[in-house]
């Protein structure tokens, strides 16, 4: 099951260094396009693995 990581962190907005991008699938019958997030190096997260994965 795909986990969004910035819905769990509650960002309001990405962090530096973090962008929205155009994921995997362009396409999707039936949904949605894929969304990814390319993380820049200079980028920061973290979080205790059980806030990600209860």
């Amino acid at each position: 099951e795909p986990v969004d990581v910035l819905k769990v962190l509650d960002f309001k907005s990405s962090p530096e260094g973090v962008k929205k991008t155009q994921g995997f699938c362009t396409i999707r019958r039936g949904s949605k396009p894929d969304v990814a997030y390319r993380v820049d190096k200079r980028a920061q997260l973290s979080t205790p693995t059980k806030q990600l994965f209860p």
